[in-house]
């Protein structure tokens, strides 16, 4: 199989408010160069939109970075806050020398064993892999311990509600997520086009996490298996004369 090697721009995420008068004048200058000058793909977000100000704070988790200043700029693994810095620093990090890269996304896919829906999806990912041959599956086994340790632990840091939580199939690209019946080959396509080419997920789950993970599901384990000797209990106790008539 041949591999094609794309030329990708890289991304550039901007970052603003439409009550920053000053946001303008980088959106409508440095920024307007950088689209018509075809430097990098700019990507626009406004920090009002609750989603956006999420990927904002995802970004700067990613990037290890903060600031308080606006507008903020991701780009080349750097961010930079406020007009003086992005004047001062941008410029540079655009003449920086572009290389070939590859779309290269990890994909996390909650399975278990002798799931029905599971075998489908897990099909349908391999079609993805022929059509994406650089993306990578991760499998989480929600049988086994450790799969389902580290399947709560994306939960948690994702902030996932209970409800969805080491459901099989579902399926991480970066920190979007598909449940069973949500999974189709279209939205996953969508996906890895969305997120950037060198989202991992699993590599940004502080360790502290897989802590709070397992604390987490043995307290689920005690709580499961403690209804069943409560039921036993009350049956046990229930005087078989009380039902005679």
């Amino acid at each position: 199989m041949f591999i094609l090697l794309f030329f990708l721009l890289p991304r550039l995420y901007f970052f603003y408010s439409p009550d920053c008068g000053h946001c303008y004048d980088i959106l409508y200058g440095i920024i307007e160069d950088v689209k018509r000058g075809k430097k990098a793909e700019v990507l626009i977000y406004d920090i009002t939109e609750p989603e956006n100000y999420l990927l904002l704070e995802d970004l700067e988790s990613r990037y290890r970075t903060s600031g308080e200043k606006i507008p903020i700029i991701f780009f080349r693994g750097r961010g930079l806050y406020g007009n003086d810095e992005i004047l001062e620093r941008l410029p540079g990090l655009l003449k920086e020398k572009p290389v070939l890269r590859r779309p290269n996304p990890e994909i996390v896919f909650l399975t278990r064993s002798g799931c029905p829906s599971c075998n489908r999806v897990g099909s349908m990912l391999r079609a993805i892999t022929e059509e994406y041959p650089h993306v990578k599956i991760i499998f989480l086994d929600l049988a086994t311990d450790s799969g389902a340790i580290m399947a709560e632990a994306i939960s948690i840091w994702l902030e996932i509600p209970e409800k969805n939580r080491l459901i099989s199939p579902t399926i991480f690209i970066d920190s979007t997520y598909l449940l069973k019946g949500e999974i189709s080959y279209r939205k996953v396509k969508e996906l890895i086009r969305k997120h950037p080419i060198d989202s991992t997920l699993l590599g940004r789950i502080p360790s502290q996490y897989l802590d709070r993970a397992r604390t987490r599901i043995v307290s689920r384990f005690k709580k499961l298996t403690i209804i069943p000797v409560i039921i036993a209990g009350l049956i046990d106790g229930i005087n078989p004369c009380a039902f005679a008539t």
